[in-house]
């Protein structure tokens, strides 16, 4: 009996002494198990990180070409209205001035035959008198009054919105018989894409320092900076 005891007692120890040695393999396993767990997701947290920046980016490149797209479809749209301007602008005057020289030419031609008269008759005295439909000054006349009525066809509102640039006690009051002014005349030009003082005061009869004057003289009553002035009047739409 005491043997069967002793050999009971035994065992038990043997058992143990293995499970002693059982359990830190098996403890050890479970640690490489939570490991590579961990490792799995550190490498799945890597990726979806990765992935997220890489998102991310993506978004960023799209909307900054989204945005450059915009502007490229603005300065698209632009151009075009611009373009559709100048080809108003083209056709009109081109009319004005094919009507203006065909007028130019008839006067000649009238011109001709009148000196050829007074020459037949030898009255060459009478070549000292220009006939009244060629007076300089009523043809200068007549030539700024076709701009102005063309120039306002184009831009019909351009007194009002120029008026708007100026402060309220400088703004200009048109007589009853005037459509443009000089110095809304002198813009008009600087409207239509003329910025040359020269060009400007050919046109006019103006010398170049009397343009100059004038506009430095409006800039000072513009109710912006004078720097941005002629800009806002390039702003001015047509119709």
């Amino acid at each position: 009996m005491e043997a069967l005891d002793d050999a009971s007692f035994f065992n038990a120890r043997h058992r143990k002494l293995e499970i002693g040695q059982i359990l830190p393999i098996i403890e050890g396993e479970q640690m490489n198990v939570i490991k590579r767990q961990r490792d799995r997701i550190t490498e799945i947290s890597l990726f979806v990180s990765l992935l997220s920046v890489a998102l991310i980016v993506a978004l960023v490149i799209i909307l900054i070409s989204f945005r450059r797209l915009n502007k490229a479809r603005l300065a698209i749209r632009e151009s075009n209205d611009k373009l559709t301007e100048a080809n108003k602008i083209k056709d009109e005057y081109i009319a004005y001035f094919f009507n203006q020289n065909s007028e130019y030419i008839e006067k000649l031609e009238s011109l001709q035959k009148w000196v050829r008269r007074k020459v037949v008759a030898k009255q060459f005295e009478g070549l000292k008198k220009i006939p009244q439909n060629l007076n300089v000054q009523n043809e200068r006349r007549a030539l700024y009054e076709r701009f102005d009525k063309i120039f306002l066809k184009l831009f019909p509102n351009f007194v009002e919105e120029f008026n708007s640039l100026l402060k309220p006690e400088e703004q200009i009051r048109l007589k009853d018989d005037q459509v443009l002014n000089t110095d809304l005349r002198i813009y008009a030009l600087i409207r239509l894409g003329i910025h040359d003082n020269e060009k400007i005061a050919s046109f006019l009869d103006y010398s170049v320092n009397t343009i100059y004057t004038y506009k430095t003289k409006i800039k000072g009553k513009a109710s912006c900076p004078s720097d941005q002035f002629t800009q806002k009047v390039m702003e001015i739409r047509s119709i």
